[in-house]
C-alpha cells in the first residue's frame, strides 16, 4: 500500500490530495478520539466496536486521512474483491469529517480516496454517509463532494426521526396513540430499565420469525457489543405482571441522535399495546439526557420489487408517534481508475 499517495514528494505536497495511510494499532486511539470530536462521528465508526467481528468476517481497510500532521478524515470500510464498501459490518460508515472541514477540504479527502482505490485496483466503491441528523452541526459538504467526484446515489431507505425539540412528548402525538398508551397504562403494562439480553433476544427472535427473517445480531453479539462498548445499548422492557411483554432496545449512536435499532413484543399481548408505551418512553428518556433526534429506524418493504417501497402501515404508525421522514443514502462509483467530472468550484 502507498504510504502517501497523493503526494509528489515529501518536500512538494499536491494540495490537491491529502495523505492516506491504513489504520495501525499504533493510530486507534487517535481514530476513536477524533470520531468522538468529529461533526458526524458515530459509534458504528469506532475500532473498538467493529471488534465484535469475529477475525475474517470481514477484510477491513480502515483508512486515516492526514493532512500533513493533522488528522482530517476516518473511513472505516471492507474490501471484497475489487469492491471498497463503508459501511462494512455496521449500520452506518462513510467519511467521518471534523467539525468545519469545508468543502475544499472534502473535495481533497474524496479525491484522494478515489486516488487510493485506483492504486489497490479497486474497481468499485460504496460509500454511506450517516444521515444529516446525526451531524453536530449541519454540513453536508461530505456528501456534495462524493457527487462532485463521480458518485452516484444508488440505494435510498426512508427512515422515520423524531425530532425531540419539537415532539415526543404524549402531547405530541395522535390522538390514536395516546388513547393506546392509556391502555396500555390501564392493563397495567410498566416500563422498566434492563439488563437481561437474553429474555429481550428471545422476544425479537419470535417476532423476527413472524416475518421470515432473523435479528441482524446474535444473542452473543449483543453481549459482546455491551462488553466493548458498555454506554452504547439502553434496553428498556414493557412488563405485565411481572412478565416482559415486549423490548426496546437504543443503540445511542452519538450524543445528538438515538437509534431505535431494535423494537419487538409477545404478540399475544399485542391488545395491551406495549410498543406506544415502550416508544414514548424512550423518547422522553433521550430528550431528557439532551438527544436533539431520535431515529426511528427504517421501514423498507423488502418483499416488494421496488427498492423505494415502504411497508406503508409501519410508517404510518411512526409518523402517528411524531415522526418525519429523512432519507439514508448510499453513494457508488464504479472505476475510480477512470477520470470522472470535476465540481467547476473546485478545480
Amino acid at each position: 500500500m502507498t504510504e502517501r499517495t497523493g503526494s509528489r514528494s515529501p518536500t512538494s505536497p499536491d494540495r490537491r490530495f491529502v495523505e492516506v495511510v491504513p489504520l495501525d494499532a499504533r493510530r486507534e486511539e487517535a481514530w476513536n478520539a477524533f470520531v468522538t470530536a468529529s461533526n458526524n462521528g458515530t459509534e458504528f465508526h469506532r475500532t473498538d466496536f467493529l471488534r465484535y467481528h469475529p477475525a475474517g468476517r470481514h477484510d477491513f481497510r480502515h483508512l486515516v486521512f492526514l493532512d500533513g500532521d493533522r488528522l482530517v478524515s476516518v473511513l472505516p470500510g471492507a474490501v471484497a474483491g475489487d469492491t471498497y464498501r463503508s459501511p462494512a459490518g455496521a449500520s452506518m460508515g462513510g467519511f467521518v469529517l471534523r467539525r468545519g472541514a469545508g468543502l475544499d477540504l472534502a473535495d481533497r479527502i474524496v479525491r484522494t480516496f478515489v486516488a487510493w482505490c485506483a492504486g489497490e485496483g479497486i474497481r468499485e466503491a460504496f460509500i454511506g454517509q450517516p444521515m444529516p441528523i446525526y451531524a453536530r452541526e449541519p454540513d453536508d459538504s461530505g456528501e456534495y463532494a462524493l457527487l462532485c467526484n463521480g458518485f452516484s446515489p444508488v440505494d435510498l431507505k426512508y427512515s422515520s426521526v423524531a425530532d425531540l425539540r419539537l415532539t415526543g412528548s404524549r402531547s405530541a402525538m395522535s390522538c390514536k396513540v395516546r388513547h393506546n398508551i392509556v391502555r396500555s397504562e390501564t392493563c397495567g403494562v410498566r416500563i422498566v430499565d434492563s439488563d437481561d439480553f437474553a429474555v429481550f433476544h428471545a422476544i425479537l427472535t419470535e417476532n423476527k420469525r413472524k416475518f421470515g427473517c432473523a435479528p441482524t445480531h446474535t444473542l452473543e453479539e449483543l453481549e459482546r457489543i455491551r462488553e466493548l462498548r458498555p454506554a452504547m445499548i439502553r434496553l428498556f422492557l414493557a412488563e405485565l405482571e411481572g412478565k416482559p411483554v415486549a423490548g426496546l432496545m437504543l443503540f445511542l449512536v452519538n450524543p445528538v441522535c438515538a437509534l431505535d435499532f431494535y423494537t419487538a413484543q409477545d404478540y399475544r399481548y399485542h391488545h395491551c399495546n406495549p410498543v406506544s408505551l415502550l416508544v414514548e418512553h424512550a423518547m422522553a428518556w433521550c430528550r431528557d439526557r439532551g438527544y436533539r433526534h431520535f431515529d426511528y429506524g427504517v421501514s423498507m418493504d423488502t418483499s416488494s420489487r421496488n427498492p423505494l417501497e415502504v411497508t406503508r402501515s409501519l410508517v404510518r404508525f411512526k409518523e402517528s408517534l411524531g415522526c418525519t421522514g429523512s432519507i439514508r443514502r448510499t453513494y457508488r462509483r464504479t472505476d475510480p481508475a477512470q477520470p470522472r467530472f470535476r465540481c467547476p468550484l473546485l478545480v
